[in-house]
């Protein structure tokens, strides 16, 4: 647990940074330190092993490493507890359908990815109880942007228009931020001119508010 704890806090200090090279470093340790030196502890502290994966999986998708990305998804995929709850099955599903999200972005292969996006809706929609609100609009904010890569902007904007329109706009100001930005590129992709003047004004106030 002290390697353990040493990794993460490297971890969390270089993401701050975007050291995405150490986070690599560390995450890499992380993941070695159960499958290699402490096997049994995979299914003691199962969460643990599996939060060390998908900070593997993040800083080789930040790294664009598509080859061994792909190696450490595949073990995600094919990862079954011996032990179960609802704890470990809520961060499998998140884990892997984010990491599928980004396997499509890193393969510019969207027409594919948006068939993944209904059964992703009908989870996020039955697990709200289990997923944090900063959870469900980052994965609304992935599927309008695969929505967007496909071509398909009306759906685009449904997606971005359920986080444009959160009660609490000054939650993750970054995603909010995105999304209007890439709101006013969907409008202005469908060619709705009456619009954009609005879309501008409105995403000028909000980037001045945010300073």
């Amino acid at each position: 647990y002290e390697r353990l704890y040493w990794y993460q806090s490297h971890i969390w200090f270089h993401y701050i940074n975007q050291n995405f090279k150490f986070c690599y470093k560390y995450a890499y340790q992380w993941v070695e330190l159960f499958e290699k030196d402490y096997p049994e502890m995979i299914n003691i502290n199962t969460s643990l092993y599996l939060k060390g994966v998908h900070y593997l999986l993040n800083s080789l998708f930040q790294l664009w490493q598509y080859d061994r990305f792909m190696t450490v998804l595949n073990r995600l995929e094919n990862f079954s507890p011996k032990h179960s709850n609802n704890n470990i099955e809520a961060l499998l599903f998140l884990y892997r359908y984010h990491h599928r999200i980004n396997r499509y972005f890193m393969e510019g292969n969207f027409t594919t990815g948006i068939l993944i996006v209904p059964q992703l809706s009908e989870q996020v929609e039955k697990n709200t109880h289990r997923l944090d609100h900063h959870r469900i609009l980052l994965f609304y904010y992935k599927i309008a942007c695969m929505y967007f890569g496909a071509g398909k902007i009306d759906k685009a904007i449904d997606y971005l228009n359920l986080i444009i329109n959160k009660e609490n706009p000054n939650f993750r100001e970054d995603i909010q931020c995105f999304a209007r930005l890439l709101n006013l590129m969907a409008h202005y992709d469908l060619g709705n001119a009456d619009l954009l003047p609005y879309q501008v004004k409105s995403l000028y106030r909000f980037l001045r508010k945010m300073k």
